[in-house]
């Protein structure tokens, strides 16, 4: 009764992960992107590798340490939930940026005559002045990005080194009734 209350969370395999980031990489052909995705996939990978701690650890558990692994499955529910609005807000900032360049891309190809060249400047000026919102809004979600990777990468250590004292007090555990 306990599994079915507690039903796993489900990722993306790694090849699939890795097909993603190879997509979206040659979709966004950004230098200052790739590290943020880079980031974001680095998130996944870390959550998928707790997940698997805590489904082992579960497993192998008695049921006093059951309150810890709880309790290292809500941190992790935590992460993945945090991890998903970052990466959410990533995705918005990158579809108001490449509309941005669709937008820049067709302003550039209009007609040269007299009246659409002084509109044309004018709608260049707005879309520079919208674009460098939306770079400082990047610049923005990277420094958030980059602060909560600071404190999952503290969470995740916290996370390890539970599951490793919980090792070796199911180790000594096991030695005793040996």
């Amino acid at each position: 009764m306990e599994d079915e209350q507690h039903k796993p969370v489900r990722f993306l395999k790694l090849a699939d992960i890795r097909k993603i980031v190879a997509d979206v990489l040659r979709e966004l052909n950004m230098d200052g992107d790739t590290n943020i995705l880079a980031r974001v996939v680095d998130y996944e990978l870390k959550i998928q590798e707790l997940t698997q701690q805590v489904e082992t650890l579960k497993k192998a558990q008695q049921s006093s340490s059951n309150e810890e692994v709880e309790h290292l499955k809500q941190q992790l529910e935590e992460l993945t939930k945090n991890y998903h609005i970052l990466y959410g807000y990533y995705e918005r900032l990158q579809k108001e940026n490449e509309a941005l360049r669709k937008k820049l891309a067709s302003v550039s190809s209009e007609s040269s005559q007299n009246q659409d060249i002084v509109n044309l400047q004018k709608e260049l000026q707005l879309a520079k002045a919208e674009a460098r919102s939306y770079r400082k809004k990047l610049d923005d979600a990277k420094r958030l990005l980059e602060q909560t990777r600071s404190i999952y990468s503290a969470t995740i250590k916290e996370l390890e080194n539970r599951v490793k004292t919980l090792e070796k007090q199911l180790a000594q555990h096991d030695n005793k009734n040996e």
